[in-house]
């Protein structure tokens, strides 16, 4: 079991990383320090893109942007942290103690 935790653990932890890596690729991006004409730049942010896109969309769908802030990333980070923990310590741990 605590192998499977470890590897939960793991899971998100990419996922925090590579949605934080977005974010600031796409920054980058939109004030022109780096671009898509960059070969490595493009394969990451395409494949970040595809990865955490679909459900950024859907949180903006029902959350829009505040004065032109997009506040749907600080909303995934929130909902992987409490599916970690829900996850973790809802559902494994009480697995392992019985």
């Amino acid at each position: 079991m605590y192998a499977l935790a470890d590897l939960i653990n793991g899971i998100f932890s990419l996922l925090n990383m590579g949605l934080l890596i977005y974010i600031i690729l796409g920054l980058l991006i939109q004030f022109n320090v780096v671009n898509l004409h960059n070969q490595l730049v493009s394969i990451i942010y395409k494949t970040l893109s595809a990865i955490f896109e679909p459900v950024l969309r859907l949180i903006r769908k029902y959350l829009p942007a505040i004065n032109g802030l997009d506040l749907s990333p600080i909303i995934l980070f929130f909902a992987l942290r409490f599916f970690h923990t829900l996850i973790i310590q809802d559902i494994l741990i009480p697995m392992v103690t019985r």
